[in-house]
Formats: structure tokens, C-alpha cells, sequence
């Protein structure tokens, strides 16, 4: 927008330079007074015109432009979402990792879902989880119409996606899970009394095993999550209309309503 403006500037200025570059031309050509001023004038009236219709566009796209200011809006209300959950998922996990556990099948069943439920229910009813009502922003078509269920879970496709594999990936790493448990207890125990002896043959095995946990593919599924959310992070500040992966998918975008509201009070 600031290049915009520059840009603006630099042509007003200009023609302004060019028209006072004229004058001396005109004078030398002895040119009648009258048609001397008529010519200033109507160049003076036509930078004006210039100015003025270039400010009204300019006007409009700030404010267009500003109706997609949401980023740190969007990184409040998913901050309020998961205060919101938190409760909820912990009560949860009282009864479903009853032992400590790093994470159950149940657990992993079950707080994925109520995730999703969350977002696509209410994003398919009023366009807004409950932190986006907070923020006053809300999830609308291209055409800033409401969103339906349909395109609700077409924008959260990628988490549907994240929540089956992780249910896969944790059916077929039970075992590697449970033994990477036992041997964080362990290694936390040992360190606690231990402090200074890492060279036990106990410990370095049980070390082993964590470490080559971090490198199996249960894990790869949370460095592909989180690269996800870093393309979601880098598309959505990549265009002005702050549309990230998922809205490009369900042809959604995020609006400010205090924007949209201040619009229509005016109009």
C-alpha cells in the first residue's frame, strides 16, 4: 500500500513538473494569454481528476484490504478455542490415559473428534467458533456469503486427514509407544538419583529407544503436521485477502465484522 501511495505521488508530481516545464514553452511561442491559461487551468483540473480518482481507489482497497486484516485476530481466537476445549479434553484424559499414559487409542479417538466437532459444527452453523465470535471474524464464501456444512469440512479436510492417519499410526505403533513410555520413566527416574553417571548400560539402552522413537514414522506424521501448518501460516500471508490452504480448498475466506458493520451503519 505504501508503494501504491509513492507511486500516486511520483505521477502527480510529474505531471505537475511537466505542466510548469510547458509554460515557459508556450510564453516563447508567444502564444495568446488567454490560451496560455486556458491550458494551465485545464491541466491543473486534470491532475486534480487524476488525484482524486486515484485517492477514491486507493480509499477503496485500504478498506477492502483492511476487512482481511485477521492474522493475529485468527491466532486469538484459536488461542480462546483451545481454552475453551481444555477443560473438556483434560476431563477426558482423566478417564482415558487414567495411568499416566502419553497417549491411548481412546484418548486419541476421542479428543480428535471432539476437535473436528467443534470446529465444523459450529463453523457450518454461524460461520464462527466461539473465539472467532470473541474477535468478530467470521468464515464466508468468496462471495461473503455464509458457509455451509459442506464447506465446513472441506476446510477442515486436512485435519480429517491428520486425525485418521494419526489413529492408523497409533494401531500399528502400540508396542514402539508403550516401550517409549516405559523408558521415559525410566530415563526421568534414573536422571533424578543419577545425575552424573550416563554411562549405565541400562540407561544408554533405554535412551536408545527414545531416541529412535523420535525417528520412526509415528513421528514423521508430527513433522508433516506441523510443516501443514507452516504452508497454512505462509499462504495466508502471502495474499491480501489472508486466504490460507484450507480456504483456497472450501472457497472460504475469514472477514472482520466490525468492518462489514461500520459499512453497512454507514450506508
Amino acid at each position: 500500500m505504501k508503494v501504491l501511495k509513492i507511486v500516486v505521488i511520483a505521477i502527480v508530481v510529474s505531471f505537475l513538473f511537466r505542466l510548469i516545464q510547458g509554460i515557459p514553452h508556450l510564453i516563447n511561442m508567444q502564444a495568446d494569454t488567454f490560451f496560455v491559461i486556458i491550458i494551465i487551468l485545464s491541466m491543473i483540473i486534470i491532475a486534480v481528476i487524476i488525484a482524486v480518482i486515484i485517492a477514491v481507489i486507493i480509499a477503496r482497497y485500504q478498506h477492502k484490504e483492511y476487512m482481511y486484516k485477521t492474522f493475529w485476530k485468527r491466532v486469538g481466537a484459536g488461542i480462546i478455542d483451545c481454552i475453551v476445549l481444555m477443560p473438556l479434553l483434560f476431563f477426558i484424559d482423566m478417564f482415558t490415559c487414567p495411568n499416566g499414559e502419553f497417549m491411548t487409542l481412546s484418548s486419541t479417538i476421542i479428543n480428535d473428534s471432539i476437535w473436528l466437532l467443534y470446529s465444523i459444527c459450529l463453523h457450518g452453523k454461524y460461520g464462527q467458533t466461539f473465539g472467532k465470535m470473541l474477535f468478530k471474524i467470521k468464515v464466508v464464501t468468496t462471495e461473503g456469503l455464509g458457509i455451509n456444512y459442506s464447506k465446513a469440512i472441506r476446510r477442515d479436510i486436512f485435519l480429517i486427514s491428520l486425525a485418521i492417519a494419526n489413529i492408523f499410526f497409533y494401531s500399528y505403533f502400540v508396542e514402539d509407544i508403550r516401550q517409549f513410555e516405559e523408558s521415559s520413566a525410566f530415563i526421568e527416574s534414573y536422571v533424578d538419583n543419577n545425575a552424573n553417571n550416563y554411562d549405565n548400560e541400562e540407561f544408554k539402552k533405554h535412551y536408545r529407544i527414545v531416541v529412535d522413537f523420535y525417528r520412526s514414522p509415528f513421528f514423521w506424521l508430527n513433522y508433516f503436521a506441523a510443516m501443514c501448518f507452516l504452508m497454512e501460516i505462509i499462504t495466508m500471508l502471502s495474499n491480501y485477502k489472508r486466504r490460507s490452504v484450507h480456504d483456497f480448498i472450501a472457497g472460504t475466506e475469514v472477514r472482520r465484522l466490525d468492518i462489514e458493520q461500520s459499512s453497512g451503519d454507514k450506508a
